[in-house]
């Protein structure tokens, strides 16, 4: 299924939009946007289900029954080959769940482990083998798992920031900043720290930018939250960009806090074009929290003014509600 059968399964604007031609969600929204205004963040949020739903998944997925490997110990010496499709992707998957049930679960996932070494840029690349790399990191010790670091640092600044922009290479970096310390994780880190801003806007990289937030050290939250705060009416007004403002206004100090959140309603009209769209509502709806009252009075004026507009958009309008509802 292509995102062109998905509209035109899930839409009722016309034959014209069933099969236009969407790369990504930038196109989708420039297409919309100067043709369909009034569907630019419905079709987004199509789009975004359908990359939830129809992307090849297996990690997640139940094995069937024939597919259960009796023993962790029978794909030893095939990892690599079975990683790279659907069911021997699985069969990997559950010898590295079902290691734990063994004496010596440790080494048996240890000697799995040790068959992917020499092949993580191909495997975060793959809709099939990424899986396996996930659940490698996940279900093994963080020092264990420093091959994968190694691996990819070897390959050098411009690998680490393709791997984040990558779809199936920024689910990696997801499972090792939740399974690694940040001191392993300090120069991969230091490299997507350089490419914060672009990386903030970009389809898959924002993913990466918000883990690093949720779980990274005080130190490179901070410098995050300072580029984010350099650059927060550009990013703010990405459709990508305010996932990630969001992200940063959860997790930043109180202090950081207060700062990013007067950068982003440093322009009064910023809340309202942001206020359209599902990331975008609710980073706006924290800055508004989190502002001083000389910031927030005038961004507070103009989506009064902007209320009958936004109550024709769906996050406009829980936009609009919290902003009655509250006492800001």
């Amino acid at each position: 299924m292509s995102p062109c059968d998905f509209y035109g399964a899930q839409t009722a604007y016309g034959p014209q939009l069933l099969f236009v031609p969407i790369e990504s969600p930038v196109d989708l929204c420039k297409i919309s946007e100067a043709q369909y205004p009034w569907y630019a963040d419905q079709l987004y949020s199509h789009y975004e289900t359908y990359l939830q739903y129809y992307e090849p998944q297996t990690q997640f997925m139940e094995p069937e029954s024939d597919l259960k490997v009796k023993n962790p110990l029978d794909v030893q010496g095939q990892v690599w080959m079975k990683a790279r499709d659907a069911q021997g992707s699985r069969e990997v998957q559950e010898a590295f769940d079902d290691a734990s049930t063994l004496e010596n679960g440790g080494d048996v996932r240890r000697a799995l482990a040790m068959e992917l070494h020499s092949h993580v840029w191909e495997a975060l690349k793959c809709p099939h083998a990424n899986h396996v790399l996930q659940k490698c990191i996940s279900t093994m010790r963080s020092s264990e798992c420093q091959f994968v670091i190694d691996e990819l640092v070897q390959l050098g600044e411009r690998a680490i920031g393709q791997a984040a922009r990558h779809r199936y290479g920024c689910r990696i970096y997801q499972r090792l900043f939740e399974h690694c310390t940040p001191k392993q994780m300090h120069g991969i880190v230091e490299i997507l720290l350089r490419d914060a801003v672009a990386l903030s806007t970009h389809l898959y990289g924002i993913y990466v930018m918000q883990h690093l937030l949720e779980h990274g050290s005080q130190s490179h939250v901070l410098q995050l939250t300072n580029v984010l705060t350099e650059h927060a009416l550009t990013i703010a007004q990405d459709v990508q960009g305010p996932a990630v403002l969001s992200k940063a206004l959860e997790h930043a100090s109180s202090e950081s806090r207060v700062t990013l959140a007067n950068a982003i309603l440093a322009e009064p009209a910023i809340p309202t074009t942001m206020g359209i769209t599902r990331h975008g509502h609710h980073a706006a709806k924290l800055a508004l929290q989190y502002a001083e009252s000389s910031h927030k009075s005038a961004a507070l004026a103009e989506l009064t003014q902007q209320k009958t507009r936004l109550r024709t958009f769906r996050y406009g309008r829980a936009l609009i509600t919290f902003v009655e509802s509250s006492t800001l």
